[in-house]
């Protein structure tokens, strides 16, 4: 919570500002009922941070207030600081008429009304509350069962002959019973509106989606808003040249389907000489690339290409079987000369990016220009704020979201407003808006009211970009991108190497109102350490967790451990991220230490006969695979892979034989030293185990640069 009060105490002008004169817009009374926040129409100007500008009259037991300073604290408000606080009875914030000329005040807002109490309870509502319907003649014989347009113009034809005797004429050109249509139009309307309401107020009979939303929302649920498709387009080029952002890519026009659209959403460079790259084969025409690689030679200098870029090698043709691989580059390219004195590009990538097949340099290429497009169209609305803005409908749709995010920015003046999933909790002076979606496919921008978020002020400029494209339909097929809708210069052609991905259909109402009451069964709280382990590994990033109570002598502290997935080092965001999670699902007077895993190397080496016709070097490629802590060329996990080892689980030597049987052209094995490295042997080999503490992983990376994370030696007898 703020600071400062949610009560606000309005101007007694009282409905929207309309005047184009500086004044007071509203105060606001803060705690300790000795300082004034007053906020304005216009800027405030330097002159008016005098405190003899303003003056309080009015109160009861306390009449006299003085103004001790009057400090401009932003761009529309003053802090008033008092010399004392007043009583219960009303006050008057004035501003001087001596400085109403120089200041260009509207004298109809040169003063407020306010009351230093309005944070104290009471049991009186302060509203006034005008004459209502109580004044009005009871209506008789009137059927209140009419709920639709004809029911309620029957009743009101029905009724007439008792009030309007002499009229008779039922014609439909009368003026009467045009009248009659049209309050009958506006029944019909307002009952509707009725139900509504009714069947809204409860999840099971609700029927628009925004309601639903807000229903499944208490329940901790959130409807799926859906995921915009994405597609890599490869843009061949007759020039270097930046493609502008908003370039629409689609799918052919054909006469009895509407095309798929997809948009870049920001400038890409592209290049004539990365359209098509080749491969450099050294002399060996005949040489091919092995599965697994993680590094390619080009032919040719490319500056085009950097860390990032992405690429795709391609094999065959379509005739004999087209493959294609996604590479992203992970280093920056290394140019270098060959022995033949040929310029060459040196291209490397991680592990994500591992060749799944054998490569043959005679028969593949590299395509580059590789961008990503997102299934859609972007668009940008600017206007002008003409009286009160409460909401913006937003003429495209449905709004595109990425990871559960709305695809939209908004700035008001030039300046970034944040977007909230609800305007409940922001305060009168929070930039904030929300996005709602609509029943008809599209969504609404809801502003602030200066209670619940700030509105945009008249004459303000609001800027709106967004991009509308949501669903299952943007997964298109492969080479089915290759129109562009309107010609760009320097563009040859275009093609989507790959399907489109990642699209998804929003949730629908009936599939959230079925498992959104089941919510409310899920554990949302941590009482054993299993349940501080289960809720760690709920983090993203976090491949496994185990948790131990310890008491401190005064409290218990929950000790935490943490293996993050795909590597041993743990980073500062992450270890963040998991302590804000457990942080509110803790029991109370518990504390919360976060610790990553303590890895222990091993040393290892065992000694391998080898059959008759098994290849050494084969044989000794393999084992470094199998046994290796990374995913090897097949796709599987080495033996010491970081998510394959748990806490606390010891090394079997049984497993490791286990492992080791599926490496073809082995006759036997037999491990020579099975023991932590840098410690003596011990019982290990008899036991056939090496035992780990809870919080400890066994770690075995064989790294010649690094030696202390683990020895593996390999010793192959026979073969050939």
């Amino acid at each position: 919570m703020s600071e400062y009060q949610s009560y606000i105490w309005p101007n007694l002008s009282g409905g929207p500002v309309t005047t184009d004169k500086q004044g007071i817009d509203y105060l606001i009374v803060l705690p300790g009922q000795t300082s004034l926040e007053v906020y304005f129409l216009k800027p405030v100007p330097s002159d008016m941070q005098d405190k003899s500008v303003f003056r309080i009259d009015g109160g009861e037991r306390v009449t006299t207030i003085s103004i001790l300073e009057a400090i401009k604290i932003g761009k529309n408000a003053i802090r008033i600081t008092l010399g004392r606080f007043g009583d219960w009875a009303p006050y008057r914030l004035s501003i001087s008429e001596s400085v109403w000329d120089k200041l260009d005040i509207d004298p109809v807002f040169s003063w407020i009304r306010f009351s230093f109490k309005v944070d104290c309870p009471t049991d009186i509502d302060c509203k006034p509350h005008l004459p209502g319907f109580e004044q009005f003649p009871a209506v008789k014989n009137f059927d209140y069962q009419a709920k639709d347009y004809d029911s309620f113009k029957q009743a009101m034809l029905d009724r007439l002959p008792s009030t309007i005797p002499d009229w008779w004429d039922r014609a439909e050109a009368d003026f009467g019973i045009a009248l009659v249509d049209l309050l009958s139009y506006v029944g019909d309307r307002l009952s509707y509106y009725q139900d509504r309401v009714a069947s809204d107020s409860h999840l099971k009979t609700a029927r628009a989606r925004q309601s639903v939303s807000g229903h499944l929302r208490l329940l901790d649920y959130t409807l799926d808003p859906g995921e915009t498709a994405t597609a890599l387009i490869y843009f061949e080029v007759d020039r270097d040249m930046t493609i502008p952002d908003g370039t629409k890519v689609e799918t052919p026009a054909l006469s009895y389907e509407t095309p798929v659209t997809f948009t870049l959403r920001n400038p890409f460079p592209a290049y004539k000489d990365l359209n098509k790259l080749r491969l450099y084969d050294f002399s060996h025409p005949s040489l091919v690339i092995p599965r697994g690689a993680l590094q390619v030679t080009i032919v040719g200098c490319h500056e085009g290409l950097e860390k990032g870029s992405r690429i795709i090698l391609e094999q065959g043709d379509k005739k004999t079987g087209l493959k294609r691989h996604l590479i992203k580059l992970s280093t920056e390219p290394v140019y270098k000369k060959a022995a033949d004195n040929t310029d060459i590009t040196v291209l490397t990538w991680d592990d994500s990016y591992v060749l799944p097949w054998e490569v043959s340099l005679s028969k593949s290429h590299i395509l580059g220009n590789i961008t990503e497009l997102a299934h859609g169209k972007s668009d940008r609305k600017l206007f002008y704020v003409d009286g009160v803005c409460e909401y913006y409908d937003l003429p495209e749709g449905p709004i595109g979201y990425q990871n559960g995010i709305p695809m939209i920015t908004l700035k008001v003046d030039d300046e970034l407003w944040e977007r909230v999933v609800s305007l409940k909790e922001s305060k009168p002076y929070n930039r904030h808006y929300q996005v709602v979606d609509l029943d008809d496919g599209k969504n609404r921008i809801l502003f602030g009211d200066n209670k619940n978020g700030f509105r945009p002020e008249k004459f303000s400029m609001i800027e709106i970009q967004y991009h509308a494209g949501l669903g299952a339909l943007g997964n298109v097929a492969t080479d089915t991108l290759t129109r562009l809708p309107q010609e760009v210069k320097g563009i040859k052609s275009v093609m989507n190497s790959f399907a489109g991905r990642n699209g998804r259909d929003p949730e629908t109402e009936e599939h959230g109102k079925l498992w959104g009451p089941k919510r409310i069964r899920e554990q949302k709280r941590a009482v054993t350490p299993d349940d501080y382990a289960r809720e760690a590994m709920s983090v993203s990033g976090i491949s496994r967790a185990i948790a131990r109570f310890v008491w401190t002598g005064s409290w218990v502290t929950v000790r935490v451990t943490l293996d993050p997935g795909g590597t041993e080092e743990l980073s500062d965001e992450l270890k963040m991220a998991v302590y804000e999670h457990l942080i509110f699902r803790k029991m109370a007077g518990y504390d919360i230490q976060i610790f990553p895993a303590r890895y222990v190397p091993l040393e290892i080496k065992i000694r391998f006969c080898l059959k008759d016709m098994a290849f050494r070097d084969q044989v000794l490629r393999d084992l470094k695979s199998a046994l290796g802590n990374s995913v090897g060329a097949d796709g599987v996990k080495g033996f010491f892979h970081p998510d394959i080892r748990t806490f606390g689980q010891g090394l079997e030597l049984s497993e490791l034989y286990a492992f080791i049987a599926r490496v073809q052209g082995i006759e036997c094995a037999e491990a020579l030293t099975f023991k932590r490295l840098r410690k003596p042997q011990g019982d290990e080999l008899i036991d056939g185990e090496i035992r780990m503490q809870w919080d400890e992983i066994a770690r075995l990376d064989n790294d010649r640069n690094f030696p202390e994370h683990g020895r593996l030696d390999l010793q192959l007898v026979g073969g050939r």
